[in-house]
């Protein structure tokens, strides 16, 4: 049966309720983003220590956010408990300053794309809701670029007060005072930009843009949170983040 393949010129008017950005949107700004996988990158670069990549293969994952945070659960469960268990800690630190060494390696800075951000601004703002299923900050950087310029559009993750997330974001559609349109962006998988306490509550993390990369890593290092975000993994581990 004949179809017609139609270009994204041909269809864009046609488009603006939803958006589904994958790792090809990040790749497209940055060759940086197009590596296998984190924990390929790390074991390349010899970052990885051997007894941590046994906890990868154990639990059956390429994902460092799933193991940092059994890592730093059973940590703090010993020390809750009093025991001296100076090993499950070390471990922690060595997988979590792993993947400190990872990202600071692969992702750009914010001057290396602040260039490409008015373009994926104007682009996202025409949809009323962006999903991206990308841990990087390309899309939060982009959607920063309305502070600048003023143009009464407002992106919206819906993080309001101390990184909370509203229970009622679907409010947040309605524009309020200077704005005259809002979007609404989603991550889904989880970001950089997220990261959970000790009691399990998620957060989100605040700085400037051009020190925020710095700021989500000091904040790892604290011990007080873990990151909260799919860097690699298979299917049902991506579901069940959806599921928490």
């Amino acid at each position: 049966m004949p179809f017609n393949i139609h270009t994204w010129a041909e269809l864009k008017d046609d488009f603006q309720e939803a958006l589904l950005l994958g790792n090809g949107a990040s790749i497209a700004v940055s060759p940086l983003f197009s590596y296998s996988s984190l924990l390929e990158h790390a074991i390349e670069k010899r970052l990885l220590a051997p007894d941590a990549q046994s906890l990868f293969d154990f639990f059956d994952t390429h994902d460092f956010e799933l193991i940092l945070r059994i890592v730093w659960q059973a940590s703090n469960v010993n020390r809750a408990l009093n025991i001296d268990d100076h090993r499950t800690h070390e471990a922690y630190v060595r997988v979590r300053d792993s993947l400190i060494e990872a990202v600071q390696s692969v992702h750009p800075e914010y001057p290396e794309v602040r260039e490409h951000l008015p373009q994926i601004y104007n682009f996202l703002k025409r949809f009323n809701t962006v999903v991206s299923l990308n841990y990087d900050l390309i899309v939060y950087w982009a959607t920063t670029h309305g502070l600048e310029i003023r143009d009464g559009h407002a992106f919206k993750d819906c993080f309001v007060g101390q990184g909370i997330l509203h229970e009622n974001w679907e409010s947040m559609r309605r524009p309020i005072r200077a704005e005259r349109s809002a979007t609404l962006v989603f991550y889904p998988h989880g970001n950089l930009i997220l990261c959970r306490n000790r009691r399990e509550e998620e957060r989100k993390i605040h700085n400037l843009r051009d020190g925020l990369l710095d700021a989500i890593l000091e904040r790892w290092r604290s011990e007080e949170f873990v990151p909260l975000f799919v860097s690699e993994g298979t299917s049902p581990q991506k579901n069940y983040l959806h599921s928490e």
